[in-house]
């Protein structure tokens, strides 16, 4: 039960204290308010009780600032305007130009390569192809033989050697019809 009552107890404490501070703020509101009304005020009777004298060269440099600054500012503004046109046309102007000239030398080309392949003769084609072939193969077959010819004379120069050792060999040692070979 104290639980409870501590709880609402405190709730209530709660909703005061939020209801004070609202009321504490919407005062500080209103003083604000009220002090720039009376500063205003203030300021307002102070420049009509004063007379205040400007010399007409001020007025006339001050203006002059004013305008110089404005026309530096729309200058640049219509600068800007003007190059983002003349950027804006450009880019339209050669991508027109480019779609145009793509689509003309698109088409020159597409007749020029038909032009060329009609031209072309399949039998001269294989005509060269094959003669091409030939070479190729004879030469191939030209290195193999060449090859084969080396191989075949170490061979038979070895099988010389060897008959002559067997032909020097025979005239020597003949003995008792015995036949000795040395390598």
């Amino acid at each position: 039960m104290k639980n409870s009552n501590l709880l609402i107890a405190g709730a209530i404490i709660g909703i005061v204290g939020a209801a004070y501070m609202a009321q504490r703020k919407r005062e500080e509101d209103e003083n604000r308010k009220m002090e720039e009304r009376l500063r205003e005020k203030k300021i307002e009777e102070m420049a009509s009780n004063m007379d205040i004298e400007v010399d007409p060269e001020d007025i006339h440099e001050a203006v002059e600032i004013v305008v110089r600054e404005e026309v530096t500012k729309q200058v640049e503004i219509a600068s800007k305007l003007a190059v983002d046109r003349v950027a804006n046309d450009i880019e339209r102007s050669v991508k027109k130009s480019v779609d145009e000239t793509y689509n003309n030398i698109k088409a020159d080309v597409e007749r020029e390569v038909e032009k060329q392949v009609s031209h072309i003769s399949i039998s001269d084609i294989e005509d060269r192809v094959i003669e091409k072939t030939k070479k190729e193969v004879l030469s191939i077959i030209d290195n193999r033989i060449d090859k084969i010819i080396e191989e075949n004379n170490r061979k038979l120069k070895a099988i010389a050697s060897v008959y002559e050792n067997i032909a020097s060999n025979i005239g020597k040692s003949r003995v008792d019809n015995v036949i000795r070979f040395n390598i």
